[in-house]
């Protein structure tokens, strides 16, 4: 992802489906230039991102 005030940002998206379960997770990541709470620049970059993961397994009908 291009943006016009900072710089790109990479994401990405993993799924998979098993026979009793499916898994799903995300995640980003840029660098962002260093900034005070009014839009000051200060020196240097800081990292910014996120990951999540969520997943469901059936045991059988009764546990999940």
């Amino acid at each position: 992802m291009v943006t016009a005030k900072e710089r790109g940002a990479i994401f990405g998206e993993y799924r998979q489906r098993m026979s009793k379960g499916t898994l799903e997770s995300s995640g980003s990541f840029t660098r962002v230039h260093n900034r005070t709470t009014d839009g000051h620049e200060l020196p240097g970059d800081r990292s910014r991102g996120h990951f999540f993961s969520k997943a469901r397994y059936d045991l059988d009908p009764t546990w999940r």
